[in-house]
């Protein structure tokens, strides 16, 4: 007699709200049921938990190591927007004159000019804060271009629009090559040098603030903090046992 397999599944949080949320791409909605390494689990666990918090204050605070001190309530929060979900993230004009100048005309640069995808978007009256996130391996920006430098002047383009600080910042497990990788780019973005060097056609360049949280710090956060969130019948002893399992914890 032949046995059936299942896959295991994921101990996803607000599992009906997940599957509306991704309701375009049912293969990520898939990935994030049944692969252990989603990073798409990890972000929506934790961030969508955040934001049930019914204290926006006390959420702000825990939000500031991602925008900065100048993060002040009222906030909002938002995950996966700026390509398929608005509000959308674009490169700016002075990007896309610059790839077009290199490729030249003949050449096709859509890659290089599509919406940009942003996991975490935090916003208050002052501060707009985009939030990628990894794991193992770097994250990789559109057409092939580094993932820093195009939330930088996707976002830039927008803070100056709605008139408000940009913040950038990077979600990374500590201890892997990728967070020593992503550290080392912050880093060096810092320094005007290091953005004039990253974006030669940024004149003048943008002003932005850089953060990185190891998730090793996020999952601690939300482990100790988890009493002020609606978890009521959600997993939650499987998620830190999932965590564990991937170093987190």
């Amino acid at each position: 007699m032949r046995l059936s397999h299942r896959t295991k599944q994921n101990p996803v949080f607000y599992a009906d709200r997940l599957r509306i949320e991704l309701a375009d791409d049912p293969e990520r909605v898939e990935r994030a049921f049944t692969d252990p390494d989603s990073v798409d689990l990890l972000t929506w666990n934790v961030f969508a938990s955040l934001d049930t918090d019914s204290d926006r204050d006390y959420l702000t605070a825990l939000l500031r190591p991602f925008c900065g001190n100048d993060l002040t309530p009222p906030v909002s929060l938002s995950l996966w927007t700026g390509k398929e979900r608005e509000p959308q993230l674009t490169p700016s004009p002075q990007y896309v004159r610059h790839v077009r100048q290199r490729a030249g005309e003949d050449q096709d640069v859509s890659a290089f000019t599509c919406q940009i995808e942003v996991p975490v978007r935090i916003e208050s009256r002052a501060v707009l804060g985009l939030v990628d996130v990894a794991v193992d391996s770097l994250p990789g920006g559109a057409g092939g271009r580094d993932r820093l430098t195009e939330l930088i002047d996707a976002g830039a383009v927008q803070a100056h629009r709605i008139g408000k600080q940009l913040a950038v910042a990077v979600v990374y497990r500590s201890g892997t090559p990728a967070a020593a990788a992503l550290s080392a780019r912050i880093n060096a973005l810092r320094t005007s040098d290091g953005l004039r060097k990253a974006m030669p056609w940024a004149d003048p360049l943008p002003e932005v603030r850089l953060r990185e949280v190891p998730w090793q710090q996020l999952v601690r956060v939300w482990e100790n903090e988890r009493k002020h969130f609606r978890l009521f019948a959600q997993p939650v002893g499987g998620f830190l046992a999932h965590a564990e399992r991937l170093g987190l914890r």
